[in-house]
Protein backbone atom coordinates (compact mmCIF):
# COMPACT_ATOMS: atom_id res chain seq x y z
CA UNK A 1 0.00 0.00 0.00
CA UNK A 2 1.93 3.55 -0.87
CA UNK A 3 1.66 6.44 1.06
CA UNK A 4 -1.20 9.31 0.27
CA UNK A 5 -0.14 11.39 -2.69
CA UNK A 6 0.19 15.01 -1.13
CA UNK A 7 -0.20 16.86 -4.19
CA UNK A 8 -2.55 15.26 -6.19
CA UNK A 9 -5.42 16.45 -3.40
CA UNK A 10 -4.64 20.14 -3.17
CA UNK A 11 -3.78 23.30 -4.92
CA UNK A 12 -1.61 26.02 -4.78
CA UNK A 13 -1.76 29.69 -5.53
CA UNK A 14 0.57 32.27 -6.54
CA UNK A 15 0.41 35.84 -4.95
CA UNK A 16 0.96 38.54 -8.62
CA UNK A 17 3.87 40.31 -7.41
CA UNK A 18 6.34 39.59 -9.57
CA UNK A 19 9.63 36.76 -9.51
CA UNK A 20 10.43 37.10 -5.78
CA UNK A 21 14.03 37.00 -4.76
CA UNK A 22 13.82 35.66 -1.23
CA UNK A 23 14.30 31.66 -1.86
CA UNK A 24 13.93 30.50 -5.18
CA UNK A 25 10.37 30.61 -5.45
CA UNK A 26 8.12 28.99 -8.29
CA UNK A 27 7.36 31.41 -10.79
CA UNK A 28 3.99 32.99 -10.01
CA UNK A 29 0.48 33.31 -11.79
CA UNK A 30 -1.86 35.84 -11.67
CA UNK A 31 -5.06 35.66 -9.24
CA UNK A 32 -7.27 38.39 -7.65
CA UNK A 33 -6.16 42.42 -8.17
CA UNK A 34 -3.95 43.01 -5.04
CA UNK A 35 -5.89 45.20 -2.60
CA UNK A 36 -3.42 48.97 -1.29
CA UNK A 37 -4.47 49.39 2.12
CA UNK A 38 -4.39 53.12 2.80
CA UNK A 39 -3.65 53.27 6.56
CA UNK A 40 -2.24 56.43 7.48
CA UNK A 41 0.86 56.74 8.85
CA UNK A 42 1.16 58.18 12.36
CA UNK A 43 4.57 60.50 12.94
CA UNK A 44 4.44 59.96 15.98
CA UNK A 45 5.18 56.28 16.11
CA UNK A 46 8.82 55.01 15.80
CA UNK A 47 9.62 52.47 13.59
CA UNK A 48 11.61 49.96 14.52
CA UNK A 49 13.41 47.43 12.56
CA UNK A 50 15.14 44.48 13.83
CA UNK A 51 18.50 44.15 14.54
CA UNK A 52 19.00 40.53 16.44
CA UNK A 53 18.22 37.54 14.42
CA UNK A 54 18.14 34.00 15.36
CA UNK A 55 20.47 32.13 13.28
CA UNK A 56 18.03 30.05 12.19
CA UNK A 57 15.69 33.19 11.38
CA UNK A 58 14.27 32.78 7.95
CA UNK A 59 16.39 36.14 6.73
CA UNK A 60 19.26 34.59 7.70
CA UNK A 61 18.48 31.30 6.66
CA UNK A 62 18.35 31.76 2.66
CA UNK A 63 21.67 33.57 2.09
CA UNK A 64 20.95 34.84 -1.36
CA UNK A 65 21.23 38.19 -3.10
CA UNK A 66 17.56 39.79 -2.17
CA UNK A 67 17.51 38.23 1.34
CA UNK A 68 21.89 39.84 2.10
CA UNK A 69 20.32 43.08 0.58
CA UNK A 70 17.20 43.48 2.82
CA UNK A 71 19.51 42.67 5.73
CA UNK A 72 22.12 45.22 4.85
CA UNK A 73 19.15 47.28 4.83
CA UNK A 74 18.09 47.06 7.52
CA UNK A 75 21.82 47.40 9.31
CA UNK A 76 21.42 50.77 7.92
CA UNK A 77 17.74 51.75 8.75
CA UNK A 78 15.94 51.43 5.76
CA UNK A 79 12.25 50.40 5.22
CA UNK A 80 11.40 48.32 2.22
CA UNK A 81 9.28 50.52 0.38
CA UNK A 82 6.19 48.28 0.02
CA UNK A 83 4.86 44.68 1.43
CA UNK A 84 2.19 42.75 -0.50
CA UNK A 85 0.93 39.75 1.50
CA UNK A 86 -1.50 36.63 1.25
CA UNK A 87 -3.44 34.54 3.21
CA UNK A 88 -4.80 32.76 0.69
CA UNK A 89 -8.34 30.68 1.81
CA UNK A 90 -9.20 27.96 -0.99
CA UNK A 91 -8.37 31.41 -3.60
CA UNK A 92 -11.20 33.59 -2.00
CA UNK A 93 -8.95 35.95 -0.82
CA UNK A 94 -6.72 38.94 -2.23
CA UNK A 95 -3.55 39.71 -2.20
CA UNK A 96 -3.05 43.05 -0.15
CA UNK A 97 0.14 45.69 -0.73
CA UNK A 98 0.95 47.92 2.35
CA UNK A 99 2.75 50.76 1.97
CA UNK A 100 2.85 52.47 5.44
CA UNK A 101 6.65 52.33 6.78
CA UNK A 102 5.62 51.69 10.55
CA UNK A 103 3.24 48.69 9.18
CA UNK A 104 6.02 47.24 6.33
CA UNK A 105 8.40 47.25 9.66
CA UNK A 106 6.04 45.14 11.94
CA UNK A 107 5.94 42.98 8.88
CA UNK A 108 9.67 42.70 8.60
CA UNK A 109 9.83 42.07 12.37
CA UNK A 110 7.19 39.32 12.05
CA UNK A 111 9.01 37.70 9.09
CA UNK A 112 12.00 38.12 10.61
CA UNK A 113 10.85 36.24 13.94
CA UNK A 114 9.89 33.03 11.43
CA UNK A 115 12.53 30.15 12.28
CA UNK A 116 13.27 27.29 9.90
CA UNK A 117 13.57 23.89 11.37
CA UNK A 118 14.60 21.75 8.52
CA UNK A 119 13.65 20.11 5.19
CA UNK A 120 9.65 18.94 4.77
CA UNK A 121 8.58 16.26 3.08
CA UNK A 122 5.06 17.75 3.17
CA UNK A 123 3.56 18.83 -0.35
CA UNK A 124 1.23 21.44 -1.03
CA UNK A 125 -2.45 22.64 1.08
CA UNK A 126 -5.45 23.82 0.21
CA UNK A 127 -4.43 27.03 1.70
CA UNK A 128 -1.68 29.69 -0.20
CA UNK A 129 -0.03 32.28 1.85
CA UNK A 130 2.90 34.19 1.01
CA UNK A 131 4.76 37.57 1.97
CA UNK A 132 7.26 40.14 -0.66
CA UNK A 133 9.04 43.15 0.08
CA UNK A 134 10.05 45.73 -2.13
CA UNK A 135 13.39 46.90 -1.30
CA UNK A 136 14.52 50.75 -1.97
CA UNK A 137 16.58 49.94 -4.78
CA UNK A 138 13.46 47.69 -6.02
CA UNK A 139 14.62 44.04 -5.42
CA UNK A 140 11.47 41.66 -4.20
CA UNK A 141 12.38 39.31 -1.41
CA UNK A 142 9.82 37.05 -0.79
CA UNK A 143 8.52 33.67 0.62
CA UNK A 144 5.95 31.09 -0.46
CA UNK A 145 4.31 29.06 1.85
CA UNK A 146 1.79 26.28 1.54
CA UNK A 147 -0.33 26.51 4.29
CA UNK A 148 0.88 27.34 8.08
CA UNK A 149 4.25 25.90 8.70
CA UNK A 150 5.55 24.92 5.57
CA UNK A 151 7.92 27.01 3.41
CA UNK A 152 7.71 26.33 0.01
CA UNK A 153 11.35 26.78 -2.30
CA UNK A 154 12.10 25.50 -5.96
CA UNK A 155 14.53 22.78 -4.88
CA UNK A 156 13.26 21.60 -1.04
CA UNK A 157 10.37 22.35 1.73
CA UNK A 158 10.90 23.27 5.16
CA UNK A 159 9.05 23.10 8.40
CA UNK A 160 8.64 26.70 9.93
CA UNK A 161 7.58 27.78 13.25
CA UNK A 162 6.44 31.03 14.32
CA UNK A 163 4.77 32.52 11.22
CA UNK A 164 1.16 31.79 12.59
CA UNK A 165 1.66 35.53 14.57
CA UNK A 166 2.92 36.89 10.61
CA UNK A 167 -0.92 35.62 9.23
CA UNK A 168 -2.66 36.80 11.93
CA UNK A 169 -1.49 40.08 11.45
CA UNK A 170 -1.99 39.23 7.59
CA UNK A 171 -5.82 38.42 8.11
CA UNK A 172 -6.48 41.28 10.18
CA UNK A 173 -4.87 43.70 6.89
CA UNK A 174 -7.35 41.62 4.71
CA UNK A 175 -9.96 42.74 7.00
CA UNK A 176 -11.30 38.74 7.29
CA UNK A 177 -10.05 38.52 11.59
CA UNK A 178 -9.09 40.42 14.30
CA UNK A 179 -6.53 39.76 16.91
CA UNK A 180 -7.21 38.00 19.67
CA UNK A 181 -9.44 35.70 17.94
CA UNK A 182 -9.06 32.44 18.92
CA UNK A 183 -10.42 30.20 16.51
CA UNK A 184 -8.69 28.67 13.61
CA UNK A 185 -9.68 26.40 10.62
CA UNK A 186 -8.69 22.49 10.20
CA UNK A 187 -7.83 21.67 6.76
CA UNK A 188 -8.37 17.74 6.17
CA UNK A 189 -5.35 15.97 4.09
CA UNK A 190 -6.33 12.42 3.02
CA UNK A 191 -6.98 9.46 0.38
CA UNK A 192 -10.79 9.24 -0.27
CA UNK A 193 -12.72 7.71 2.83
CA UNK A 194 -9.89 7.53 5.32
CA UNK A 195 -11.55 10.09 7.64
CA UNK A 196 -14.76 9.36 8.91
CA UNK A 197 -15.32 12.76 11.15
CA UNK A 198 -13.47 15.82 11.75
CA UNK A 199 -14.16 19.19 12.55
CA UNK A 200 -13.63 21.93 10.55
CA UNK A 201 -12.42 23.96 12.98
CA UNK A 202 -11.38 24.82 16.73
CA UNK A 203 -11.09 27.37 19.21
CA UNK A 204 -6.94 27.05 20.37
CA UNK A 205 -7.04 24.94 23.68
CA UNK A 206 -9.79 22.83 22.23
CA UNK A 207 -9.28 19.00 22.10
CA UNK A 208 -10.01 17.98 18.97
CA UNK A 209 -11.11 14.20 18.02
CA UNK A 210 -10.68 12.40 14.89
CA UNK A 211 -12.31 9.16 13.84
CA UNK A 212 -10.95 7.24 11.10
CA UNK A 213 -12.72 4.61 8.90
CA UNK A 214 -11.24 0.93 9.13
CA UNK A 215 -8.64 0.04 6.54
CA UNK A 216 -7.69 -3.65 6.87
CA UNK A 217 -4.51 -5.00 7.24
CA UNK A 218 -3.25 -1.78 6.67
CA UNK A 219 -2.09 0.71 9.29
CA UNK A 220 -3.44 4.08 9.36
CA UNK A 221 -1.19 7.66 10.27
CA UNK A 222 -2.58 10.92 11.41
CA UNK A 223 -0.49 13.61 11.92
CA UNK A 224 -0.24 17.10 12.12
CA UNK A 225 2.24 19.55 12.15
CA UNK A 226 2.38 21.80 15.16
CA UNK A 227 0.98 19.50 17.50
CA UNK A 228 1.10 15.85 18.96
CA UNK A 229 -1.55 13.56 18.22
CA UNK A 230 -2.49 10.60 20.59
CA UNK A 231 -4.48 7.51 19.77
CA UNK A 232 -7.10 7.47 22.15
CA UNK A 233 -8.49 4.14 21.28
CA UNK A 234 -9.08 1.92 17.96
CA UNK A 235 -10.09 4.55 15.24
CA UNK A 236 -9.78 7.63 17.27
CA UNK A 237 -7.29 10.20 17.91
CA UNK A 238 -6.76 12.94 19.59
CA UNK A 239 -4.83 16.44 19.92
CA UNK A 240 -4.96 20.22 21.17
CA UNK A 241 -5.63 22.78 18.46
CA UNK A 242 -2.58 25.41 18.68
CA UNK A 243 -3.20 28.80 18.21
CA UNK A 244 -3.00 28.73 14.16
CA UNK A 245 -4.21 26.83 11.37
CA UNK A 246 -3.65 23.35 11.21
CA UNK A 247 -4.09 20.58 8.34
CA UNK A 248 -4.44 16.75 9.54
CA UNK A 249 -2.98 14.45 6.99
CA UNK A 250 -4.21 11.22 6.80
CA UNK A 251 -2.55 8.49 5.36
CA UNK A 252 -1.66 4.58 5.24
CA UNK A 253 1.58 2.42 6.10
CA UNK A 254 2.49 1.08 2.57
CA UNK A 255 2.72 -2.52 4.04
CA UNK A 256 0.17 -4.36 5.80
CA UNK A 257 0.31 -5.80 9.47
CA UNK A 258 3.24 -8.59 9.67
CA UNK A 259 4.49 -7.34 6.10
CA UNK A 260 7.14 -5.00 7.58
CA UNK A 261 10.65 -6.22 9.04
Amino acid sequence: MRHAPWSTTLCALAIATGVMAGCGNPAPKDTQAPTTTDAPTNTDEKVILPTHLDKDSILRFFQNDGTKQLLRDLDNGKVPTSCTVLYDQMGSLPSVTVGDEATIAELVGLVSQIRVLGPSNLGVTDSYHSVSFTLQDGTKVGFNFEGEGNLVTKDQNYFVEGDDVLWSRVRELQGVSERGSSQHAIVVIADKDLVNECPTSANAGDTVRIRTNEVLDVDTVVTVPGADVTQVRGLEYEFVMPDHQVAVYVTTEDYPYGGGS
